[in-house]
């Protein structure tokens, strides 16, 4: 969602973007947390960044971070603010609101590239991810969805009721 954030970055290919995924999942799986990956269109050659869903407390978020830049020791890092005191390997992150946007590099080809750790409550991971699947198909189904008096957000689907108001229909994917 925005792979150009930071200077330096060619896209990735295929293999480049399924190996950052394998080890992000990697790392996600050795904390407690929720998360999800948006779906992409298969035919898809290349990638600007990888995206993922997340949903945990900042401490844990802090490790993940702290590991995905290949710091040592991710553990002693419970805050930004000690990670951000700590960059021997050059990689850099940013955290704009709930989003945290890493520039690290791939472990097979030391090539730089960027994962976005989009955090969001429980809940929300599921349907956000699905939200941002298959590049903008959310901005057609928005746009069909307006012509129905409803508008399609990433945290569901509303009625208007008005220019002021809406309802939420649904949040739920299933």
């Amino acid at each position: 969602m925005s792979g150009k954030r930071f200077s330096g970055l060619e896209r990735m290919t295929t293999a480049e973007f399924e190996a950052a995924v394998t080890r992000t999942t990697y790392i996600l799986n050795k904390y407690p947390v929720k998360y999800c990956f948006p779906k992409n269109i298969r035919s898809k050659e290349s990638f600007g960044d990888v995206d993922v869903y997340v949903h945990a407390d900042e401490p844990t978020v802090c490790r993940i971070v702290a590991e995905l830049l290949f710091l040592d020791v991710p553990r002693q890092f419970n805050s930004f603010d000690s990670i951000r005191k700590v960059d021997p390997n050059g990689n850099v992150f940013s955290k704009v609101g709930n989003q945290i946007f890493l520039k690290t590099r791939n472990r097979d080809s030391d090539k730089p590239i960027m994962i976005d750790l989009n955090l969001c409550e429980k809940h929300e991971v599921e349907f956000k991810s699905l939200y941002h699947s298959y590049g903008h198909a959310s901005l057609l189904i928005d746009t069909l969805a307006s012509r129905l008096n409803m508008h399609w957000k990433d945290n569901g689907l509303y009625l208007r009721i008005n220019k002021q108001h809406k309802v939420l229909i649904t949040s739920n994917i299933e």
